[in-house]
């Protein structure tokens, strides 16, 4: 889980009691339901490296495919084990008072196998520390690409530090299960009393969660504002255009932080990234007659720097050779050029060609295989035939936002007009207020026949899933409370009832 910052650790005492707790009650209906959930959310958690249930999963379920990391089925496993720790607490409770020969002898081959554990503690860091430290480096140059060109650049001293956090967590945890082994094999002897027995359970479980849940994430002393948000001459550039645009960082700057200042960045992370701008990364990004890179989050082909209105890219080396950069930063290492042949936020074309094949229009806009400026391709043919614009056609955004995009056009025929924005069935446009098709254009574009005359043309995201989940959710929230109040008026009425009798 290389861009995993935090442990996913519920303790390893929670984990033994969890596993007494599962053979202890292994034919109580709960039980059999949270192992078996556990163990299923485990194998979804595993992804790629589970591929008989995840792939099931994600081909046959409903909805499943729409999860974008399979890492967050760990929250059911992660409510079912300290559940199920505490049956096995209780067991182990119940020890004490009822001794027999069959508790000594179950409590010592628990205690001998958390004893087993502790050793193994010694000797197992020592055994893998070169496979481990191996690892390590190429986990840290998947999460740190954009910052070292190579596996050969991870600093020594850091997978150290890492060799020797994983050893000492080893002997700690394992020094811990002992504990817990110690206290089980006391319990089982009925050597212990319930009261301090539970009382070291839950101090050694504190302590083991407290111990990884206090480790710093190195976060900056200063600031986000005025650290990662930090105002920079390139930010004070960039923010005197004030032309609609998009830019393309190829620096180390953080890819979110221009968002912190209303620029828009055409790269970036999103966790819920739209698959067709994914594809789009995929196929065109890499470049004219690159090999598709499943995956790719950098766009190196300046014929979609165009699609995308880039006006202005960003890097912290010669991007032209002998292309001097339209700005040159004075505080940090970085160079801005401008790109004079990006074609807008919209623009009129002269003709529309219809190809259903979005693996070959994806590649013709990876080779630049048409001239965008005249020519759309889209899936599905318009209704009405369509004329070539001419020199008098304009478009101008006179409005956008995260969930809307309005545009003033004037053009003489109807005509086609290709937005420069990602196209998704659940954006509905509208012409002058009546709403009008919205046509995948060039791949991965929007596009829309406008009439002749003065129009307004306007986008806006419609979501009735989005609607209907809010109302279920809405609906469910109500009948808990109607529930509740319920349970509370019961409760209340039967205890004046007893009070009365």
């Amino acid at each position: 889980m290389p861009f995993t910052d935090a442990a996913n650790y519920m303790g390893i005492g929670v984990l033994l009691l969890a596993l007494i707790g599962v053979f202890a009650w292994y034919r109580d209906p709960f039980v059999i339901f949270l192992t078996v959930m556990g163990a299923l959310s485990l194998l979804l958690a595993l992804g790629k490296y589970s591929p008989f249930v995840y792939d099931f999963f994600f081909h046959t379920v409903p909805g499943f495919n729409k999860f974008r990391a399979p890492q967050i089925a760990l929250c059911l496993l992660q409510f079912a084990v300290p559940v199920l720790a505490g049956y096995g607490a209780s067991t182990v409770r119940n020890w004490v008072g009822k001794s027999t020969p069959q508790t000594k002898k179950v409590s010592l081959a628990i205690a001998g196998a958390t004893a087993v554990f502790f050793i193994a503690g010694f000797i197992g860091p020592a055994m893998t520390e070169t496979s481990f430290k191996a690892d390590v480096a190429s986990a840290l140059f998947t999460k740190y690409r954009d910052q070292v060109r190579s596996v050969a650049d991870i600093p020594q001293e850091m997978l150290n530090d890492r060799f020797d956090l994983m050893s000492s967590d080893w002997k700690t945890t394992g020094f811990i299960a002992l504990c817990f082994g110690g206290l089980i094999l006391a319990a089982g002897r009925g050597a212990i009393k319930p009261q301090l027995l539970m009382g070291a359970l839950i101090f050694l479980t504190i302590g083991d969660l407290w111990r990884v849940a206090k480790r710093p994430y190195h976060p900056e002393k200063a600031k986000l504002e005025q650290s990662v948000f930090r105002k920079t001459d390139v930010v004070d550039f960039l923010q005197r255009d004030n032309g609609v645009f998009r830019i393309a960082d190829f620096s180390r700057t953080p890819p979110n932080s221009w968002a912190y200042h209303k620029l828009e960045h055409v790269h970036g992370y999103s966790s819920a990234k739209l698959r067709v701008y994914q594809d789009m990364l995929d196929i065109a990004g890499p470049g004219k007659g690159a090999k598709a890179a499943p995956g790719n989050s950098i766009i190196a082909n300046d014929f979609v720097w165009n699609l995308l209105n880039v006006k202005y890219l960003i890097s912290d080396r010669p991007l032209y050779a002998g292309i001097q950069p339209t700005f040159t930063s004075q505080e940090m290492d970085l160079m801005v050029y401008e790109n004079p042949s990006q074609l807008g936020r919209a623009w009129f074309v002269d003709s529309v060609v219809v190809n259903t094949n979005k693996r070959q229009v994806a590649e013709m806009v990876r080779d630049g295989a048409f001239d965008p400026r005249r020519v759309a391709i889209v899936d599905a043919a318009p209704a009405v035939a369509v004329a070539p614009s001419d020199s008098t056609a304009t478009v101008q955004v006179v409005g956008r936002g995260n969930q809307h995009l309005t545009l003033k056009t004037k053009n003489t025929a109807t005509n086609f007009l290709v937005v420069s924005e990602v196209f998704y069935p659940e954006w509905i446009a509208t012409v002058d207020g009546q709403e009008v098709p919205t046509h995948r254009t060039d791949f991965f574009l929007r596009g829309v026949v406008v009439p002749p005359g003065s129009h307004t043309v306007e986008f806006k995201y419609v979501s009735p899933s989005f609607e209907q989940g809010r109302l279920i959710s809405q609906a469910a929230n109500g009948i808990a409370i109607l529930v509740g109040a319920l349970g509370m008026f019961f409760m209340v009425r039967d205890r004046r009832k007893g009070a009365v009798a």
